[in-house]
């Protein structure tokens, strides 16, 4: 998931504050239950998304439903989300948090994105040699998109490794292209404007 520069920095204010106050971990565990909760029940992600409803009912709503167990942060990052017209940010947001409390943690968090899911033990090489290419321990993050084909990709941070057949097909494809010579139409059109 590439997450926007928007959610990366709503992310890191909510991190900043939950450290000062010593509940980063508290925070990323009601973040995580939240989407859970809007991803199972779909009155409230619709409440929660519905812009006829004013950001101050909709936290109402929350309230009422986690009866009180979503601390303060959580509830003002859901309400900024809606004033700002960004609550389907939210996911985007939830990533950014759980990726700086790895990297705080000194885990490195790594988006395995395979044509079908992969088990524990076909991801175990695969974690060891990301943890000995980045030198950190690796959290792998699964995804499946069945365009791929074959293989895997492998996104950490800006780094991307494309191990998939439809990347290596890519490839090769434009490897094909550039070696083709110019055709002569196009060579002497190229040396007529050269003389002009």
């Amino acid at each position: 998931m590439l997450i926007s520069t928007i959610a990366r920095r709503y992310a890191e204010a909510l991190y900043e504050a939950a450290k000062d106050v010593g509940l980063t971990k508290e925070i990323g565990d009601q973040l995580e239950q939240l989407l859970r909760v809007l991803k199972t029940d779909r009155e409230l992600d619709l409440a929660f998304r519905s812009p006829a409803l004013t950001a101050h009912r909709r936290r109402q709503l929350l309230e009422e439903c986690f009866q009180g167990e979503l601390h303060p942060f959580v509830l003002n990052l859901c309400q900024l989300l809606w004033t700002k017209g960004r609550e389907n940010s939210l996911p985007s947001v939830v990533t950014a948090y759980r990726q700086q409390l790895r990297r705080d943690a000194g885990l490195l968090t790594a988006e395995v994105i395979s044509a079908a899911n992969l088990t524990e033990e076909q991801l175990a090489p695969l974690r060891q040699a990301l943890e000995k290419r980045f030198g950190q321990p690796v959290v792998i993050e699964m995804k499946v998109d069945r365009s791929l084909l074959g293989g895997v990709r492998v996104r950490v941070g800006n780094t991307v490794l494309d191990g998939s057949v439809r990347g290596h097909l890519q490839a090769m494809r434009e490897r094909m292209l550039s070696d083709l010579p110019q055709r002569p139409d196009e060579a002497a059109g190229a040396s007529e404007k050269a003389e002009i």
